[in-house]
């Protein structure tokens, strides 16, 4: 006979809430995210026969800078639903008697929060970031889990025969009359939204490429020898790229200063105008195109000690300005 997962995941919550076999919640948050990857599926085929295939499922420990314990994040695809990314958030319960000092979990119960959006428009991918999306009590007692998936189910199989409507309906944060908003409507929507993002893409990535290459242009003899380079802080940050110096001064404190106090007065007036010059065109190329483009880099350097330079965490972000910027 098949064994009861209700029963497995209920026995290792116990023992975690009971402080016993050194159990923890990440073990309990695998099982319990298994138990709703298996809810869903069973729930989409309850009605109609409707597959789905869970993909490139990612455990994670929290949200951004935020810890929120192992596996209490999950992250996945559903192969029937191309585009969209899909996430769990998992907590546990307290008791009304719990305290922030003294917590006391519920071992019948589980918060699970899921949630999806459409992957290139994500900005911040949370629960209440999320146009789509449900939480929900398990009840290990119940035996199921079905019922608290129920509306999530319809959304996941709305997305698949609906794609256009669900990109509106997510992109508008809000539901829609069909007598106004036809399946035409919501295609040719998603059509234009998505030729103007790739121009964009297309502008960004050449109007970063020209201003990275006045970087060089500015600071080339101090790159080439080593003494500065660019620090890539990630795709998630604005702007991506910084300036970071070795500080030549030991009379100067170690710091953000502007890029055009390394140089003398006469040349730190014909490398702005450079600068400046940059800055016009590539506004003028994103103006053309109908929308606001953001600098990669501004014009700023940090300053750091000579023995901190080629250490740590500006070390491994170092990137290579020459593979920025190409044959340009």
């Amino acid at each position: 006979m098949k064994n009861n997962p209700f029963k497995s995941l209920a026995e290792i919550y116990k023992k975690f809430v009971e402080k016993s076999d050194n159990i923890g919640l990440a073990e309990v948050y695998k099982q319990a995210t298994e138990l709703v990857f298996s809810a869903l599926k069973e729930e989409l085929n309850k009605y109609e026969p409707f597959e789905i295939t869970i993909t490139d499922v990612e455990y994670l420990d929290g949200y951004f800078i935020f810890g929120m314990g192992t596996n209490s994040v999950v992250h996945f695809h559903i192969k029937e639903t191309p585009g969209w990314k899909y996430g769990i958030w998992w907590s546990p319960v307290e008791k009304p008697e719990s305290t922030k000092e003294k917590p006391i979990y519920d071992q019948n119960k589980l918060h699970c929060n899921i949630f999806t959006q459409y992957e290139e428009e994500i900005d911040k991918f949370k629960p209440s970031a999320s146009m789509v999306h449900t939480d929900f009590n398990i009840e290990l007692d119940y035996k199921t889990i079905s019922y608290g998936l129920y509306e999530f189910t319809r959304d996941i199989k709305f997305i698949h025969d609906e794609p256009y409507l669900a990109f509106y309906r997510e992109m508008h944060y809000t539901d829609f009359n069909r007598e106004y908003i036809s399946r035409a409507k919501a295609k040719a929507y998603f059509e234009r939204h998505f030729k103007q993002k790739r121009r964009e893409e297309e502008i960004s990535a050449l109007n970063d490429r020209e201003l990275l290459k006045t970087v060089y242009d500015i600071l080339k003899e101090d790159i080439d020898d080593g003494n500065c380079f660019i620090y890539d802080r990630g795709d998630c940050w604005h702007p991506r790229y910084e300036i970071i110096s070795k500080n030549p001064w030991k009379d100067v404190e170690n710091g953000c200063y502007s890029l055009f106090d390394l140089f003398e007065d006469s040349d730190a007036t014909e490398l702005r105008k450079l600068w400046d010059d940059t800055i016009n065109r590539c506004e003028k190329r994103a103006k053309k195109a109908d929308y606001s483009w953001y600098t990669c880099c501004h014009d700023s350097v940090l300053l750091v000690a000579e023995d901190r330079f080629n250490t740590g965490f500006l070390e491994c972000n170092k990137v290579d300005i020459s593979t920025l910027i190409g044959d340009m």
